[in-house]
């Protein structure tokens, strides 16, 4: 999933502000556990050692069950964790996220044929002692039909 990311950090802290909202963090996760393994050998130095050894990686080959991910709100301050709902589908991959505002999220996603890109805005709404998750948005950012969608993470910019 990094190579579609492009980063190996995959938390975002709330932005900080006069807000009605107590710390919050947003974090990536990937369950890989439906992934087949992929080995391959790596060959040692012949000094150290002379026999190659096997090392293996979970590695989603076309037609295969990809990781599963989402996109997580925890609550610092109540400890409590919220999903945010940015798929139905088991082959989707975040592209790139973003907390502009202390009460907007916006999460894009693209699905496994790279053909579709959505991007999902979500809107933190304060209730007693805690929050909601609104759904404000979920638009088609690009569509392929000849073709790929390249993923752009890092473009989604605010002023």
């Amino acid at each position: 999933e990094e190579e579609v990311f492009d980063d190996y950090n995959a938390l975002w802290w709330k932005p900080k502000g006069e807000g009605k909202f107590s710390d919050m963090l947003l974090y990536f996760r990937s369950d890989s556990s439906s992934v087949g393994t992929y080995e391959y050998p790596i060959y040692n130095d012949a000094d150290v050692n002379p026999y190659s050894t096997i090392d293996d990686i979970k590695y989603p080959k076309a037609g295969t069950n990809n990781s599963k991910v989402s996109i997580l709100l925890y609550d610092v301050k109540r400890d409590t964790t919220h999903i945010l709902p940015v798929s139905s589908s088991d082959d989707t991959f975040i592209t790139d996220v973003a907390w502009p505002y202390e009460d907007v999220i916006v999460i894009r996603t693209i699905n496994r044929d790279q053909n579709n890109e959505t991007t999902h805005v979500f809107n933190l709404i304060p209730t007693n002692n805690s929050f909601s998750i609104l759904t404000k948005a979920q638009f088609p950012s690009q569509t392929a039909t000849d073709g790929w969608i390249e993923p752009s993470p890092y473009s989604l910019v605010f002023n």
